[in-house]
């Protein structure tokens, strides 16, 4: 019978072919669009899992202040703020800033080429899952002339990703020693490090200490927690530091 069904089936398409078409077109179409849609939401809802620990994971950023609640809040807080977090709080494991407002040449004989640099803590490997293709992400930016670059920028200055040890300058002088090859990033991760300098190099810049102060909210950070820590906890321990701080400097 099921044969039967499947040669009156044929007969019925092969007979009126135009409203054939327009319903395999149909399904093709609304097929298509189904798959591009599930795979655009799969993508945006997967943003940064590729990081290990994940869970463990958080931004700190400046909220709203008590005088004005209204005022909203954003991802960024002041640039001594990880290392007294890391001392004052232990549940705290390790944790990275940086920054990414920078553009810089990078020139290796004949070649030159304009990319973003992110200035970031030594611990920004070990915080973030950003694998090296070569390197070791433990060492790759404890000195502040150690560069680490993606593998398109080591091809495009070297002509290949196998450059440990070679010179890379920049447009203001300064030459920086290849300690890393980033692997390829997922296009999902928030962060899309090209280059990577110590921010030693940023510490070091003339007036960069009337920046870098408590007042000034110029750095992003993450900070990774141990396992098994009470984030909460910690949150209501830091918020009641806080508004005893603002008391202290208020009276």
């Amino acid at each position: 019978m099921f044969r039967n069904y499947l040669i009156t089936a044929f007969r019925f398409l092969t007979k009126n072919q135009l409203f054939t078409s327009i319903n395999i077109l149909g399904l093709s179409a609304s097929l298509s669009c189904t798959l591009l849609i599930y795979l655009y939401i799969q993508h945006e809802f997967t943003y940064d899992e590729f990081h290990e620990d994940i869970d463990r994971l958080y931004i700190l950023g400046e909220g709203s202040r008590e005088e004005n609640p209204d005022e909203a809040a954003y991802y960024q807080t002041v640039y001594p703020a990880l290392p007294a977090m890391v001392e004052q709080f232990p549940e705290i494991e390790t944790g990275t800033r940086y920054f990414d407002w920078d553009s810089h040449i990078l020139i290796s004989g004949e070649h030159r080429f304009m990319h973003r640099v992110l200035f970031v803590d030594s611990t920004f490997l070990q915080t973030l899952t950003f694998p090296l293709k070569h390197g070791d992400a433990a060492t790759a930016l404890r000195k502040r002339d150690q560069i680490v670059v993606s593998e398109e920028i080591a091809r495009k200055l070297f002509n290949t990703t196998d450059v440990l040890g070679k010179m890379i300058s920049l447009e203001n002088g300064k030459v920086y020693a290849v300690s890393g090859v980033l692997e390829k990033i997922s296009s999902n991760s928030t962060i899309q490090p090209e280059v990577l300098l110590s921010l030693l190099e940023k510490e070091g810049e003339p007036g960069f200490g009337q920046m870098g102060n408590w007042y000034n909210t110029i750095a992003q950070v993450v900070i990774k927690l141990r396992p098994g820590a009470d984030v909460n906890q910690m949150i209501h321990r830091l918020h009641r530091r806080h508004r005893f701080q603002n008391r202290s400097q208020r009276s």
